[in-house]
């Protein structure tokens, strides 16, 4: 049954994304990956836990890297991780590892404020143009 189960998540988060654009599936994977990371890490001993945190942090800061729908639910997540490892009695702090979210996103604000100079995510003219375009291609 878990393996039934584990199929419909998948076809559920991914269904949608295979037939757009070529960064949609690699994007979801890397979320859904990060998930099943972060959901996995709850009973291992502290270094394995570490490790999972690590790498699930990091494929929720890849899927927000490779696509910017993501990025909201990605800083809300590692918000809520972090909010938890503070007000739970027994404070767990591995769960701030979760922040290592927020590397490739901080690569992405330095390469946007080297290129248009300033902090955003991605320029707002770029994004206006990628708008335009696919609003007003006839592919």
């Amino acid at each position: 049954m878990p393996g039934a189960s584990s199929l419909v998540i998948h076809l559920v988060f991914l269904w949608p994304t295979i037939f757009t654009s070529l960064s949609d599936p690699p994007a979801a994977l890397f979320f859904l990956n990060g998930i099943w990371l972060l959901l996995l890490s709850y009973q291992k001993p502290t270094i394995e836990k570490i490790f999972f945190l690590l790498v699930a942090g990091l494929f929720l800061g890849f899927s927000a890297w490779i696509r910017a729908f993501y990025f909201y639910p990605v800083l809300v997540g590692v918000f809520l991780c972090c909010l938890s490892a503070l007000t739970k009695p027994r404070r767990n702090f591995a769960y701030a590892i979760m922040l290592s979210a927020l590397i490739p996103l901080g690569f992405q604000f330095s390469n946007t404020y080297s290129q248009y100079g300033k902090w955003s995510y991605f320029s707002g003219n770029a994004a206006n143009d990628v708008s335009n375009m696919h609003l007003t291609s006839t592919a």
